[in-house]
């Protein structure tokens, strides 16, 4: 579904936010002069915003009496770099600093409150900044500026407050990845046993394997249960499903 297109007033609002802190003038030199009797920057806009609300470049050239490579080099930011409108992803990320593009997208609040993201997340509800033609997570951008150095490639971004959506750098701390593992294990977070999605057998089948092991083959035991043999025997020893009490020693 198409959304919808931008009004005056929020094009103008636009093009009054840009005329206060216009971005740095980038582009091809010469070209953005040229059309400048073709175009203003009201027009320039709500074609960038129209075309982020998936209007077709057609559709917008036919309109505004322009090519349709014009449109796209508008959108883009390679001519009038330097005026408002939403840019594509990744010409608009070699525009604008990362650290503007990061305050962007963080509901701030008190210095002890969480302070949610609001930009793109991943599948695991960490948000997501794109920088440097990649996308790495908000919490790890809003740790580093926060201690102002890079964290090295054995560090990562932990949680004090068990809250993913939060980027306040007060509320994360650098640690390494067993030091993370730790403390989703300490807070009830690391998914084990059942709680994995691809996990085919269950406590109670634990147990029983436990059991039968005993007086059984770990083969006939995972014909009946599905699983491979090397399954059945590290649910047997307690290699794997560790949190399940052993009743008694496996064979």
């Amino acid at each position: 579904m198409l959304k919808p297109a931008p009004t005056k007033a929020q094009v103008a609002q636009s093009v009054e936010q840009w005329t206060e802190n216009p971005l740095p003038t980038a582009g091809l030199p010469g070209q953005a002069e040229r059309h400048r009797s073709k175009l203003d920057v009201a027009s320039v806009a709500e074609i960038r915003t129209r075309r982020a609300a998936n209007e077709r470049a057609s559709d917008l050239a036919a309109e505004f009496v322009v090519s349709t490579s014009l449109i796209s080099q508008i959108c883009t930011g390679l001519l009038w770099a330097d005026a408002p409108g939403p840019l594509s992803r990744v010409n608009r990320s070699r525009l604008v600093p990362a650290a503007d593009r990061f305050w962007e997208q963080v509901a701030k609040g008190g210095p002890d409150e969480c302070w949610p993201w609001t930009g793109a997340m991943d599948r695991d509800g960490y948000g997501l900044l794109f920088v440097d033609g990649k996308n790495v997570q908000a919490i790890r951008f809003s740790l580093e500026l926060r201690l102002g150095r890079a964290l090295t490639s054995d560090e990562v971004s932990r949680h004090t407050c068990d809250n993913r959506a939060c980027v306040n750098g007060l509320h994360l701390i650098p640690g390494s990845i067993a030091d993370n593992n730790a403390d989703k294990q300490e807070r009830g977070r690391q998914a084990r046993g059942e709680g994995i999605a691809t996990a085919k057998l269950t406590e109670a089948d634990v147990r029983e394997i436990r059991s039968l092991a005993q007086t059984e083959t770990f083969r006939s035991l995972a014909a009946r249960f599905g699983v491979s043999d090397r399954a059945v025997s590290y649910a047997a020893s307690g290699k794997r499903w560790r949190h399940v009490p052993l009743a008694g020693a496996a064979r």
